[in-house]
């Protein structure tokens, strides 16, 4: 877990590069910006997962936009284990079967391996 004061500085920081995604139109690491950002507000505040399960919303819909196949899949795990601990299991195997079609294990790409065992882990 995160201190508020720990996670202050980086939430400030990818917020603000976030508004310069927005201003320039220069989008291409808005989904990873929005992943990050979800992780560091799960990690602050477990109690509360619904601003981080936002956050990870947005990274899934913004990869999703830009065919970003991988950013998407990368966004889908913390969000599945996130619904996973808060007793949503079928949701959380939903997401991640949305997030692997078309993805086959390979070592170059080590997270298709981590949802696989997580989506066997829940089916």
């Amino acid at each position: 877990m995160l201190s508020r004061v720990e996670a202050d500085q980086p939430l400030a920081i990818l917020d603000e590069a976030l508004a310069t995604s927005a201003r320039t139109g220069h989008r291409a690491f808005e989904a990873e910006l929005h992943r990050v950002r979800g992780e560091i507000l799960l990690r602050r505040d477990p109690t509360n997962p619904a601003p981080a399960e936002e956050a990870l919303r947005s990274a899934i819909v913004v990869a999703k936009e830009q065919g970003a196949r991988s950013y998407r899949l990368q966004a889908t795990i913390p969000l599945a284990k996130l619904y996973e601990s808060t007793g949503r299991r079928a949701d959380a195997h939903a997401v991640l079967a949305l997030a692997l079609d078309g993805f086959s294990a390979t070592p170059e790409m080590p997270e298709i391996a981590e949802a696989m065992s997580l989506s066997a882990r829940l089916a």
